[in-house]
C-alpha cells in the first residue's frame, strides 16, 4: 500500500504536535498548574500524565482550564471495564476534567485530548489506565462553558 511520495517535491507541510510543557515532579503536589496555553491559538492539546496517589488515602485528578470550578460545568460519560466487567456511567457535578484517580500507592496513566477553541463547547476525550491490568476507562467529557 502507497501512502506518500518516498521523495517529496516541494515545501512538506503538515500539523504536527509539539511539546508546550513538560515536568517531572520531584516531591508530592496537589496542583499543578500549566500556564501560557493559548487554546484559540493551538485549538487542541493532548495531555499525558502518570500519576500516583502519594497519600494515605484515596485521591481523584481533575483537569480545570483557567482553575474554572464553576458547579454544573463539568459533564462526564464513561465506559469502563474491570477484569471481565463493563460498565457506563454519567456525572454532571465533578470539580473538573475526571482525569484517574487511584487508592494509596495506586499508579494511574492518562491521555487526554483536549479542545480548547474560546465559541465551542471544549470537548475532552481520554484513554485512562489504572492498575494498568485491572481497570481501562475510556470517558468523554465537555465543559458547558462557550467563554
Amino acid at each position: 500500500m502507497k501512502i506518500g511520495n518516498k521523495y517529496p517535491l516541494g515545501d512538506v507541510k503538515a500539523d504536527c504536535w509539539q511539546i508546550e510543557y513538560d515536568s517531572t515532579l520531584t516531591s508530592a503536589a496537589t496542583t499543578v498548574t500549566i500556564s501560557g496555553l493559548t487554546g484559540d491559538t493551538a485549538e487542541e492539546y493532548t495531555l499525558i500524565v502518570r500519576e500516583k496517589v502519594g497519600s494515605a488515602s484515596a485521591a481523584t485528578y481533575y483537569v480545570r482550564p483557567n482553575n474554572d470550578n464553576t458547579t454544573g460545568i463539568y459533564s462526564l460519560q464513561s465506559l469502563y471495564g474491570i477484569d471481565s466487567s463493563l460498565s457506563a456511567g454519567r456525572s454532571t457535578s465533578n470539580a473538573g476534567i475526571y482525569q484517574s484517580e487511584g487508592d494509596p500507592g495506586e499508579t494511574s496513566a492518562a491521555r487526554t485530548l483536549i479542545y480548547a477553541k474560546t465559541g465551542h463547547i471544549r470537548l475532552f476525550i481520554a484513554n485512562i489506565a489504572r492498575n494498568v491490568v485491572a481497570v481501562i476507562l475510556l470517558p468523554s467529557e465537555f465543559i458547558n462553558v462557550l467563554t
